[in-house]
């Protein structure tokens, strides 16, 4: 179902006040000239609605020239904010920052973080972020799920279509995403419900199978045969199954 532009700011108010915004805070949207506009509209008039002081940072496209393609996530490191320390400063003096073009995995990301300010990556077509409107219910699912993993000490992971791995736990934090940023510091993500860890080191073992018609990232694409990787001691040791595979 289509979603209008009066619905997409209601959706938007909704997820900023889970996201702690109201009058005392302000709200800085992150654009570049492939943002969705109606996105970008939606973000500033629902900040505005509940009071904040609005204002938006728009940075030129970026592709470094070893991605895989225009996908934000086919490169990580690199972003329009490197080395661009004026619009750095400027979503640092935000509470909250509202990113609409995906500034992810950079060294830039994380230093705004650590100076306490928010951040909301919220890129998915309107319709999607109408599907999947996060709500309080969601945080208190995520954050059950996490009490479970860190007291996890190992994993198991099989499929019908051939995966058999294991891994040891405990070396790495969890990190879980539930749809609004509401703590200093916090970056999440709308659409998301979900938690992850990584293995310890060199504990890795046994094989995982991408079966057709899984997703591939960040070439989006779906699987057409079956890839096998072997993985041994931590490390992807072969990757076995023809041309995807290749």
């Amino acid at each position: 179902m289509p979603v209008s532009d009066c619905e997409l700011t209601q959706m938007f108010e909704h997820v900023l006040k889970l996201s702690k915004v109201d009058p005392t805070q302000s709200v800085a949207v992150l654009k570049s000239h492939y943002s969705d506009p109606r996105t970008v509209r939606a973000a500033m008039d629902a900040a505005q609605r509940l009071g904040a002081k609005v204002y938006a940072v728009e940075l030129p496209s970026f592709n470094h020239p070893r991605a895989m393609g225009n996908d934000m996530t086919a490169y990580c490191g690199d972003t329009a904010l490197t080395g661009n320390i004026a619009a750095q400063r400027a979503l640092e003096a935000a509470d909250l920052v509202v990113d609409t073009m995906m500034l992810l995995h950079s060294p830039e990301q994380e230093q705004i973080l650590k100076t306490g300010t928010r951040i909301l990556l919220a890129v998915e077509p309107p319709e999607v972020l109408a599907r999947m409107l996060p709500t309080e219910e969601d945080k208190v699912r995520v954050l059950a799920a996490e009490q479970l993993l860190k007291k996890a000490r190992s994993i198991h992971v099989k499929s019908r279509a051939g995966s058999d791995f294991r891994a040891a736990l405990g070396q790495y934090p969890s990190v879980t995403e539930y749809g609004f940023a509401d703590e200093p510091g916090r970056w999440d993500h709308w659409p998301s419900g979900f938690l992850f860890s990584w293995p310890n080191e060199e504990t890795a073992e046994g094989v995982l199978v991408l079966d057709i018609g899984d997703i591939l990232l960040p070439f989006k694409t779906y699987a057409r045969e079956k890839i096998t990787l072997e993985i041994e001691k931590g490390f992807i040791t072969k990757i076995h199954g023809g041309f995807e595979a290749e």
